[in-house]
């Protein structure tokens, strides 16, 4: 059961919205930094099963996976980032072109110190836009002597019509594991589809993937920096039956692109690592606009390491 060991509060106080007009926002619960909604003219983006519970489990939204992937003797699965409560440290605040930012931060304390003995600060910035969403995060190490290791992942769950009919695009000659088999293999589909339970690992993947036939017959472009790996998941009928807080027939209707480093990263003391990913919406028959050059990734967080 999902929870939030430093949580005193009700979780209806635990809730940001950034709220851009035009009926484009995004909510954010502070229990676990987890995005739980993304609409975009009311057009819902974020999947989130039925069955969740928002005081405890969210099946679904894009949860911060930190510092491990997968099981772990002394904590819960896939750490503590998405049990634990953040804290806001700006926003939201609106700029002159109109986009909304809010900035969080979990901060190492005497529960994360009981499972994970290393002093940090995580640091995330959601920034909405017009027809995307950005996300800046932060790792930093608060030691002066020790070094620590971790791995990361934006857990990303994005809502589909039929999954079946998606098509993810950018991941042709990548090498994959197939964490079904153990399988080490090559792709070589230039059009990568989903018809049964799927769950690989696409290792130094390429910084753009394109999912097809998304909300309303559009696309979702998906683009990360600093990040290096791309897992595609869908657990099909099989799977979803033992998976809580699912119901069986949701599957469907979600598709998982979820960027992150599987490997483990080595940082420094009084050092930090930063990462930038971002979600594009393109409509149908719309033209993706030439992007301007992006801002050094190391300047994001200003004052920040």
């Amino acid at each position: 059961m999902r929870f939030c060991p430093s949580s005193n509060v009700d979780i209806r106080d635990d809730i940001i919205l950034l709220d851009r007009g035009d009926y484009t926002s995004c909510t954010v619960n502070l229990c676990g930094a987890t995005l739980t909604s993304w609409r975009i003219n009311n057009k819902e983006m974020i999947f989130a099963s039925r069955e969740s519970h928002y005081t405890g489990l969210i099946r679904g939204g894009i949860q911060f996976i930190f510092p491990v992937i997968g099981e772990w003797e002394f904590g819960p699965h896939n750490g503590f980032a998405r049990n634990s409560l953040w804290t806001v440290k700006e926003g939201p605040v609106r700029t002159e072109n109109g986009d909304v930012y809010a900035v969080v931060s979990l901060p190492s304390n005497p529960y994360t110190e009981s499972v994970w003995s290393h002093k940090f600060r995580l640091k995330y910035k959601i920034v909405l836009h017009e027809k995307k969403i950005v996300f800046h995060m932060g790792v930093e190490n608060l030691s002066k002597y020790y070094p620590f290791t971790f791995k990361i992942m934006q857990q990303a769950l994005m809502k589909v019509p039929d999954v079946t009919k998606c098509e993810i695009i950018g991941l042709k000659n990548c090498k994959y594991k197939n964490c079904l088999t153990g399988e080490i293999a090559v792709e070589d589909r230039e059009k990568v589809t989903i018809s049964k339970y799927t769950d690989r690992i696409y290792i130094n993947a390429d910084n753009e993937v394109i999912v097809t036939n998304t909300i309303k017959g559009g696309k979702l472009d998906f683009i990360k920096q600093s990040t290096h790996d791309i897992t595609l998941w869908n657990p099909w009928s099989e799977k979803s039956k033992e998976i809580a807080c699912l119901s069986a027939d949701e599957y469907i209707g979600f598709i998982g692109v979820q960027a992150g480093l599987r490997s483990t990263t080595c940082l420094e003391p009084l050092s930090c690592w930063k990462a930038r990913q971002t979600f594009e919406y393109i409509a149908p028959k719309e033209n993706k606009k030439e992007r301007k050059a992006p801002k050094d990734f190391y300047d994001l967080f200003e004052g920040y390491c």
